[in-house]
C-alpha cells in the first residue's frame, strides 16, 4: 500500500480532520496510483494505455448507481468483443477496482471530464485530466457518451 493511501487512510478514521488543500494531490496523480494495479500489468505503452482507458471508465462508474454500473459494464464489454473467459476477467477487474476506489479514494468525489494518456521514457505513462466535483449532472457522464479521452 502506497505511503499516500496509509495516510488518506488515516486521515479518514480521524475524529477531526481539516479539509485537505486540493493542491496538495493533482487529480492525475490520484488516477495513476489508483489504476496502478492494472497498469503493472502493462508490458508496453499500448498495454498500459488500454490499462488506464478502462481504469477512468472504472474510476467514473464507481459514482453511478449500482443499475447504472451494469449497464455501463455491459456497455465495456459490448466494446470490447471478448471471449467468455476475458469477459469474466474483466467482470472480475471492475469489481476490484470499483471496491478499491471506495476503500482507498473514498473521500475523493470528482469525474474524470477528459484526459489524455501520453508516453514518457521507459513505456511510461503521462496523464492529464479534467476533473469536475462528482453531482448533478455530471454524474450521468460516464453513460452520457460525453466521456471520451483526449487524442
Amino acid at each position: 500500500m502506497t505511503k499516500k493511501i496509509k495516510e488518506r487512510r488515516n486521515l479518514q478514521h480521524a475524529k477531526s480532520v481539516d479539509p485537505p488543500d486540493e493542491q496538495d494531490e493533482k487529480m492525475s496523480d490520484l488516477i495513476m496510483e489508483y489504476a496502478e494495479p492494472m497498469l503493472e500489468k502493462g508490458k508496453n505503452f499500448e498495454q498500459k494505455r488500454r490499462a488506464m482507458n478502462l481504469s477512468i471508465m472504472f474510476w467514473n462508474a464507481s459514482f453511478l448507481s449500482e443499475d447504472d454500473q451494469k449497464d455501463a459494464m455491459k456497455k465495456i464489454l459490448a466494446e470490447n468483443r471478448l471471449n467468455r473467459d476475458d469477459r469474466v476477467t474483466l467482470f472480475k477487474v471492475f469489481i476490484a477496482m470499483i471496491n478499491r476506489k471506495f476503500k482507498e479514494f473514498s473521500d475523493i468525489n470528482r469525474v474524470i471530464l477528459k484526459y489524455k494518456v501520453t508516453e514518457a521514457k521507459n513505456s511510461g505513462l503521462h496523464l492529464s485530466v479534467t476533473s469536475k466535483i462528482a453531482e448533478g449532472e455530471h454524474m450521468n457522464v460516464f453513460t452520457s457518451g460525453d466521456f471520451m479521452p483526449s487524442r
